[in-house]
């Protein structure tokens, strides 16, 4: 009888522990600038061309899955993939400009400064789109144009005697 009971008290406390602790998520080994963490699924993990998007979500969820997630400053370049530094987003540059890390401002690059001084302004380093060569800014914060859509250069030798899609300008 007591050997019974003792089986039916033992049962009973691991019945019991097996309840009290909740399960443990295996420990998953997450890519680069990922961390293992328990997020709602809405609003989803931003990527590189939604994450200016504004997600506003139905329903409040009770319980978080496990993922891994990018870590702070990290954002996935595209659905599923790796996680990048923000900054690495490509950016909406026009055709005749290119992305980069640290964006110039310069005068020489804009279509009134076609010619002077290669002065450019000290602002911190942000992401943004440049010029490619060959090309100016109408103003400071307009698309980059082909020279001859400058207005300072519209009517030069080099423009009037240049062909576009064998028409002259």
């Amino acid at each position: 009888m007591f050997l019974v009971l003792m089986i039916c008290l033992v049962g009973s406390v691991v019945a019991q522990d097996k309840f009290l602790y909740k399960p443990r998520v295996r420990n998953i080994e997450c890519g680069a600038n990922e961390v293992f963490e328990c997020i709602f699924s809405c609003p989803p993990q931003p990527i590189c061309n939604t994450r200016h998007e504004n997600i506003t979500c139905s329903t409040v969820e009770e319980t978080c899955s496990h993922w891994c997630v990018c870590v702070p400053g990290y954002i996935r370049n595209t659905l599923g993939g790796d996680c990048i530094p923000k900054s690495y987003c490509a950016l909406p540059c026009s055709e005749f400009e290119e992305a980069t890390d640290c964006k110039r401002v310069c005068l020489n690059e804009t279509c009134a400064g076609i010619g002077g001084p290669n002065t450019c302004i000290q602002r911190p380093c942000e992401p943004g789109c440049d010029c490619k060569p060959g090309f100016y800014r109408k103003e400071e914060r307009r698309p980059c144009v082909p020279l001859c859509e400058c207005p300072e250069k519209r009517y030069s030798d080099e423009c009037l005697n240049k062909t576009v899609n064998n028409e002259f300008w």
